[in-house]
């Protein structure tokens, strides 16, 4: 806990589905040897063939990986991380796609804004999702500590978020979203109209310096609404284009650091993923503390991207200390929650994990932190859907043919977006202004 008390703003943002090697394991033959990386050693056999780590070149990733709790079981292996060609191989092959892309990982060209914050903040190569398995029970572990015993997507959840225990110590906190906010999941907040905000709120508090003690960002699952039409995903989420992911946290970076009314010596920022997509990672997931004693969460999911970003972690920093996003959970519980009275019950998983305290090593605060730089991007990226616009999603289906398809990246809709679809429509049925989402 020793370092937290420098901190006043913790600010989370949590992209989707890659996994560490996928986005940061090239720098291990980059100029940060010690951090546990790729290798070409690392192989998977499919069909008599060996498939070894590629760089993907391409930021869009165009098929949709499997990632269900029975996928990543496959994919794991029993934990020699051998089954995810074997896994992609049906989903790759009827797109015609080679299986081996699964093994590939970007680098410094295509994730120029991590490649800048990982060699100057902290990387950590030990961050696990906390279920192996889709995104819906590891947000809510995010947000809870545990799923209420789900492994798939599609279910609300009634127990107590973070956010419940702040409110109860008088902390304040938002939660800032590009289109409909995950935390609408959680009942109590489907209808909320007070804590969740546009990410423009975002922009706007940090700019003038009025940040809640605690914010988390939802990036754009492709939902959002501008006034020059739909909007792209942000998200990462195949077949998202990276490189709007990276836009979004070196704009979030940029904010904090460059504010008029600046708060920068008080904060840390969080960037990781919810899970890893069902793309390849070769560390096989640890035991982890289960819930209720549920065996089905007795091990972490795999290995996702984590960087940890203040002027208290010392430049180039690689931590192999365990986390998982009850992590997160915890170091807001240590800064905020003991000095008011002390830690509310979580769970088993959130009372075993380790707060981020360990990175905050230095004694004065670094001056030397400059802007992240920003990449160009084209109109590339998964197919806007529009609220309620069933005849689109209709018409989206009827139209792929060649020429069509030239003009859109995608024409299906991923799962992610269909879910978040459905979660809008019960937000708006709960009394939210669809402006508002």
């Amino acid at each position: 806990m020793a370092g937290l008390e420098k901190i006043n703003h913790i600010v989370v943002l949590m992209l989707e589905n890659r996994s560490f090697d996928h986005m940061l394991g090239y720098l291990k033959n980059s100029g940060l040897p010690e951090l546990d990386g790729q290798e070409q050693a690392n192989t998977n056999v499919f069909n008599n063939r060996a498939y070894g780590p590629e760089h993907l070149s391409n930021p869009v990733f165009k098929v949709d990986p499997e990632h269900g709790f029975e996928a990543v079981k496959e994919q794991i292996a029993g934990g020699t991380m051998s089954g995810f060609v074997k896994n992609f191989a049906p989903r790759a092959q009827a797109k015609g796609k080679d299986p081996g892309l699964i093994m590939g990982f970007h680098n410094e060209k295509e994730v120029p804004t991590y490649d800048y914050l990982a060699r100057r903040f902290a990387v950590c190569d030990r961050w696990f999702a906390p279920v192996p398995g889709p995104t819906w029970p590891n947000r809510h572990f995010a947000l809870c500590g545990h799923s209420e015993g789900k492994t798939g997507n599609g279910h609300f959840i009634g127990a107590p978020t973070i956010f419940d225990h702040l409110t109860a110590k008088g902390v304040s906190w938002r939660y800032f979203s590009h289109d409909v906010a995950f935390l609408r999941t959680a009942t109590k907040y489907l209808g909320d109209l007070q804590h969740i905000r546009k990410v423009q709120d975002f922009y706007t508090q940090a700019s003038q310096g009025t940040l809640p003690s605690v914010s988390f960002i939802d990036p754009n699952f492709t939902l959002q609404e501008t006034l020059f039409g739909w909007g792209y995903s942000n998200d990462d989420h195949p077949p998202a284009d990276i490189r709007r992911g990276q836009q979004l946290v070196a704009r979030i970076y940029n904010v904090l650091l460059l504010a008029r009314y600046n708060k920068w010596a008080e904060t840390l920022f969080v960037v990781t993923y919810d899970e890893h997509g069902g793309f390849y990672d070769h560390v096989p997931p640890p035991a982890a503390a289960a819930p209720g004693g549920d065996p089905r969460f007795a091990s972490y999911g795999v290995r996702v991207p984590a960087l940890v970003i203040s002027p208290w972690v010392e430049s180039g920093s690689v931590s192999h200390q365990v986390f998982d996003h009850t992590s997160t959970l915890k170091t807001i519980i240590n800064r905020f929650l003991v000095p008011r009275g002390g830690a509310p019950d979580m769970g088993e998983r959130v009372a075993a994990a380790n707060d981020l305290s360990a990175l905050l090593t230095r004694t004065t605060a670094r001056t030397d932190c400059k802007p992240a730089p920003g990449v160009q991007i084209n109109n590339t990226s998964v197919f806007p859907l529009k609220f309620g616009d069933v005849a689109g999603l209709e018409k989206m289906k009827s139209l792929a043919e060649p020429a069509v398809a030239s003009l859109t990246p995608t024409l299906e809709p991923t799962d992610m977006q269909l879910e978040m679809l459905g979660l809008r429509e019960k937000a708006v049925a709960a009394g939210v202004p669809v402006e508002l989402l």
